[in-house]
């Protein structure tokens, strides 16, 4: 599935009615799953279409040769498929795109990271950067001390874009989608993914790029990551204010308030558009069917809704934009006689206001 061009389309609907959308994903190679040939070693990103790499610290990890990894402690997978890439925090992966952006548009960029190596002084973050096909990066050129009381010219890049890692444990060795947004210059076809503090630092040749760790306590160490599945598309969205709207895709076992792992992704897409749309508050329903005691489904209603809840915090969103409320089975939608109906019951819905 992932080597064909993926069309995302995250919905929260009430009676038919959807409130956002994403478009065609514009990453020529997203999955990087089509390669010349099968890798003989990792260092082979040559051999991947739409995709090329700032130094020999970017490798290309495939199964097809048993050869994915190069550390036999390391049992990171592939997200999807059977090839992902990997990019030392010196370097970074450049990708081309389908067609060039379009001027004040804004985009979506996301993307699946696994963290495998950690550097504990934990300093840099996970950015993007476009650029046309004229540039080479788009950089700001300044005078860097090396000492002796010498200096010499670099170019600083700053990232276009910076993801969210609000529920990213580097530490726990898995993978996790990271978002950002960017609006659009004109005319950009690449984007070069990598590690970033305030900057990279590129001699004036423009061809040895490094990063500056800007502490020598933290020498010695490094970050190494693997991505996948990456995807930059137009995000647009249309929203109902003011009125509840049913959050589908959201599980429960019964009984229970702890989201189960098939919440994610519209729990993902809805914290996205709260961290976009920042003038939003939301409250959030629980509803149950009217099985049990009336008391017990209050509050196990408010406790579903608050879990939601927790989920959007740590995704990034401010608390104080944010209520949970629990109704049991007080407002129900259809009749509880039958089993359809106590399921459309069961539900998280959702207020949003300005």
């Amino acid at each position: 599935m992932k080597h064909l061009t993926k069309k995302v389309v995250a919905v929260l609907i009430l009676l038919g009615a959807s409130i956002w959308g994403y478009s065609q994903n514009l990453v020529v190679n997203c999955g990087f799953e089509k390669c010349a040939h099968c890798p003989t070693y990792w260092k082979q990103m040559s051999i991947v279409p739409g995709w090329s790499h700032s130094n020999s610290l970017t490798n290309y990890h495939s199964l097809c040769n048993n050869n994915f990894s190069f550390d036999e402690k390391w049992k990171a997978k592939p997200h999807e498929g059977k090839a992902a890439a990997g990019f030392h925090y010196e370097s970074g992966l450049i990708g081309t795109l389908i067609q060039p952006l379009e001027k004040d548009t804004l985009y979506k960029v996301s993307a699946y990271f696994y963290s495998v190596f950690t550097n504990p002084c934990n300093i840099n973050v996970l950015g993007v950067v476009f650029r046309d096909s004229t540039q080479r990066y788009p950089v700001e050129l300044q005078n860097k001390y090396i000492g002796n009381g010498q200096t010499t010219p670099y170019y600083f890049i700053y990232p276009d874009g910076v993801f969210n890692e609000k529920n990213y444990d580097r530490n726990r060795p898995e993978w996790h989608r990271l978002t950002s947004y960017f609006k659009a210059k004109g005319g950009e076809q690449e984007l070069f993914l990598g590690c970033f503090q305030k900057y990279f630092l590129i001699t004036p040749d423009r061809d040895t790029i490094f990063y500056d760790l800007g502490t020598k306590k933290c020498e010695g160490y490094f970050d190494y990551f693997l991505v996948d599945d990456v995807v930059v598309e137009k995000y647009h969205d249309t929203i109902a204010q003011d009125r509840p709207l049913v959050l589908e895709n959201i599980y429960f076992e019964s009984n229970k308030f702890e989201l189960l792992p098939a919440s994610f992704v519209a729990l993902d897409n809805l914290t996205d558009y709260l961290l976009l749309h920042t003038e939003c508050r939301i409250e959030i329903f629980g509803h149950t069917d009217n099985v049990g005691e009336d008391v017990a489904n209050i509050s196990l209603s408010l406790k579903r809704a608050t879990s939601v809840k927790r989920y959007l915090v740590g995704g990034g969103v401010a608390e104080s934009r944010i209520s949970a409320m629990g109704f049991g089975s007080t407002k129900p939608l259809a009749e509880n006689e039958t089993e359809a109906g106590r399921q459309k019951n069961r539900r998280i819905e959702i207020k949003l206001s300005r």
